[in-house]
């Protein structure tokens, strides 16, 4: 194992956060997404001292807030994963109800891709 790896993932820190199901799993205009990054369409922060009573009111907003319901590139929003430590979630309808766990990530959580623009490389990963 590379100890630089290492070094680097015993210092990132996981922040807990909601994360959008969305209509699409695999993005169009991936070039947007190359120049913003994934995170600004699908991550929502949180505060760190949130109450998991004020999930559905975070999530009631943070819908609101979408257009038509729906984020670009991804379509509409169809509930949100609420990540509360690595690889464990709970899944959210629209209107902030639990409908769900999730012992494992969603299926394009943590997918990589890689755009190029004049033969620089842009990566990304979707987390």
């Amino acid at each position: 194992m590379n100890t630089d790896n290492a070094s680097r993932q015993q210092n990132k820190v996981f922040a807990h956060h909601l994360w959008l199901k969305v209509e699409r799993d695999h993005p169009q205009q991936i070039f947007i997404l190359g120049l913003t990054g994934v995170d600004k369409w699908l991550k929502v922060e949180l505060p760190s001292l949130i109450e998991i009573s004020e999930i559905r009111d975070v999530i009631r907003s943070h819908y609101k807030s979408c257009h038509d319901g729906a984020v670009p590139c991804f379509g509409k929003v169809l509930g949100y994963y609420y990540h509360y430590e690595p690889d464990k979630c709970i899944e959210y309808d629209i209107e902030g109800v639990a409908v769900g766990t999730l012992n494992e990530t969603p299926k394009h959580y943590g997918q990589r891709a890689t755009l190029t623009v004049e033969g620089k490389a842009f990566p990304f990963r979707i987390e």
